[in-house]
C-alpha cells in the first residue's frame, strides 16, 4: 500500500491584487527597448521595465509586468515599489520561458517576481548570485534558478514579510563550501522558505545563517520544502546539510517543519540545527521527513527546542544532540519515529553513543518516540502550489523500488482535467506521463532520469547519479 499525504499551508493564503490593474510588457533586445511604452506591441527592454517603465513612474501599484519569452543578458536591479494591498507583479508570460542570463537584485517593496528562469551561461567569470534580493514585503514565487557562480539566492531582507514559494534551484555555486542554493539571513522581519525544491547545489541546500559581524539572527521559517543532494556537484561529494538553520550570533523565533530531506547513502549531515559558536535560542521542529546522510539530525546547543512528529529514516546517526551549557530541559520531544534499530549505537548525546533506550535516559527525554522497521513501501507526498491553481509538487521515496507508484493528485487537479508530469531533474524534457485525470491515483513511472550536467565549470565535476527508483520529484501542471 502506498502512503500519500496532501499537505495544505493554513497560515499563509496568497496575496495578490484582487483587481489587478495595467499591463505592460518587457522583451528581449532588439524588440524591447527603453523607448517603447510598454504595450505589446512596443514592449520594453527588461531594465526599464524593472525601473518602472519611461521616465520610471509609468508602472504604479496593482500593476503586472509580463515578460515575453526569450533571454534577458546581463544584471538587473528591480526598483519597482507596489503596496501590502496592490502589489506589482513581474511574471513570465503564459506558455513563453523568460530567461534571465546574468543576476537579478532586487530592492523595491511589495513587488512579486514569479515564475521565470534565472541562470548563468558562463558562471565562473560571473561569480554573483543568480538572484539578490533586498526589498522588504517581496514574494518569489515558481522561479527556476541554476548554474550560478555564486549562491542562487541570497535572501537578505531586514524587515517586513517576504516569501519564497515554489522555486527550483540545482548545480548553484563553484566556491567550494562557500556557495549554498538558498541563503537566507534576517535581522528583523520574518521569512518564509516554503515548498521550494533545492538539490545538486555545492555546499549547502538550503542555508540560513549569518556570521558573528551580524546582531542576530531570528524569525526564519522553512516549511514543505523539498531538498536533496547537497554536495552533488562538490569534488567533495556529500558533506553538508540539505538544511542548516543556525548562526553564530543570537538565532531566535525559528522553524524547520514538514521538510522532505533526502541522501542516498551515509554521507553527508541531512538536516543541521544550530552552529557551536550560536546563542541558540528557540527553535520548532515538526513534522520533517529525513531520510539518508552519516547523520539525519544534527541539533547544537538549542536552549529550547519542540521536537515532534517528524520521521528520521537512516543506518548512519539518527540523532546527535548536544546541550547548551549541559542542559536541554527546556526540550520536548514527542511523537517521533525512528526507522533504525534501536538497539544500534545510533543516537548521541555530548559526542558519545547510546543505543535509543539509553540516550533516551541519559538526555532525560523520556520516551521521545517509537521505533519503526525498515520501509518497503512507498510514501508520497503531494503538495498543491498555492498560487498556481493546478500545479503540485510530488515527492516520492520509493523503499520498495518498484516501477511505479500510486499517487492521488485530486487536491491538485480535477477529473477531465488534462496534465503533464515532469521530473524535476528534466524540467524542459518530455512528460514521464500526460492525459486526461480520471480521478483518484496516476501511476508514475520510477525509472528516473539522468540530473542536469552543471554548465560552465572549468574542473571536472563528479559523475551524477539517477535519483530514480528510489527517490524522485516531479512538478504536475495541468494544461489546456
Amino acid at each position: 500500500m502506498t502512503m500519500v499525504l496532501c499537505i495544505g499551508h493554513p497560515e499563509r493564503s496568497p496575496v495578490l491584487p484582487l483587481h489587478p490593474g495595467a499591463r505592460y510588457y518587457a522583451a528581449p533586445s532588439p524588440v524591447g527597448t527603453p523607448g517603447g511604452d510598454g504595450t505589446r506591441g512596443r514592449p520594453w527592454d527588461l531594465a526599464t521595465a524593472l525601473a518602472g517603465g519611461r521616465g520610471g513612474s509609468m508602472v504604479q501599484p496593482g500593476d503586472t509586468i509580463w515578460l515575453l519569452g526569450g533571454v534577458y543578458p546581463g544584471r538587473f536591479d528591480g526598483t519597482l515599489t507596489g503596496t501590502s494591498a496592490a502589489p506589482i507583479v513581474v511574471r513570465q508570460y503564459p506558455g513563453e520561458r523568460a530567461t534571465i542570463d546574468g543576476n537579478l537584485h532586487v530592492h523595491g517593496a511589495h513587488t512579486v517576481y514569479w515564475g521565470f528562469e534565472i541562470t548563468q551561461s558562463n558562471p565562473v567569470p560571473n561569480a554573483n548570485d543568480a538572484l539578490e534580493t533586498y526589498g522588504p514585503d517581496c514574494k518569489f514565487i515558481n522561479l527556476v534558478v541554476h548554474d550560478a557562480g555564486k549562491q542562487g539566492m541570497s535572501f537578505w531582507e531586514d524587515e517586513g514579510t517576504s516569501e519564497l514559494y515554489g522555486s527550483i534551484f540545482y548545480n548553484n555555486g563553484t566556491h567550494e563550501n562557500f556557495d549554498h542554493g538558498v541563503y537566507a539571513a534576517s535581522e528583523g522581519g520574518e521569512k518564509w522558505i516554503v515548498d521550494n525544491i533545492v538539490f545538486d547545489n555545492l555546499a549547502y541546500g538550503i542555508h540560513v545563517y549569518v556570521g558573528s559581524r551580524h546582531p542576530f539572527l531570528s524569525n526564519v521559517h522553512v516549511r514543505g520544502n523539498t531538498a536533496f543532494n547537497t554536495g552533488a556537484i562538490s569534488r567533495d561529494g556529500f558533506q553538508n546539510a540539505n538544511l542548516l538553520i543556525g548562526g553564530d550570533v543570537r538565532t531566535e523565533h525559528m522553524s524547520a517543519d514538514s521538510n522532505l530531506l533526502y541522501f542516498p547513502g551515509t554521507t553527508g549531515r541531512n538536516l543541521r540545527l544550530g552552529m557551536p559558536r550560536g546563542d541558540n535560542r528557540d527553535i520548532l521542529v515538526r513534522g520533517n521527513y529525513v531520510a539518508g546522510g552519516a547523520v539525519t539530525l544534527l541539533m547544537n546547543g538549542w536552549a529550547q527546542a519542540e521536537v515532534v512528529d517528524n520521521e528520521f529514516i537512516g543506518a548512519g546517526t539518527i540523532v546527535d544532540l548536544t546541550a547548551r551549557g549541559g542542559s536541554i530541559v527546556a526540550h520536548a520531544w514527542h511523537g517521533n519515529t525512528y526507522v533504525r534499530d534501536p538497539g544500534a549505537r545510533a543516537w548521541r548525546y555530548e559526542g558519545a553513543a547510546y543505543e535509543l533506550a539509553t540516550w533516551q535516559k541519559i538526555t532525560g527525554l523520556g520516551n521521545t518516540g517509537a521505533t519503526g522497521t525498515t520501509p518497503m513501501t512507498p510514501r508520497v507526498f503531494v503538495r498543491p502550489n498555492k498560487y498556481e491553481p493546478g500545479r503540485a509538487t510530488i515527492i516520492v521515496y520509493n523503499w520498495g523500488h518498484q516501477p511505479t507508484v500510486s499517487a492521488d493528485v485530486s487536491s491538485a487537479i480535477h477529473a477531465g482535467t488534462r496534465y503533464e508530469l515532469r521530473n524535476v531533474q528534466a524540467l524542459l524534457g518530455p512528460p514521464v506521463l500526460s492525459g486526461t485525470y480520471g480521478g483518484g491515483a496516476i501511476e508514475i513511472p520510477m525509472a528516473g532520469v539522468d540530473p542536469p550536467r552543471p554548465v560552465g565549470r572549468t574542473g571536472p565535476t563528479p559523475a551524477l547519479a539517477r535519483t530514480g527508483p528510489v527517490f524522485d520529484v516531479f512538478i504536475l501542471n495541468r494544461t489546456k
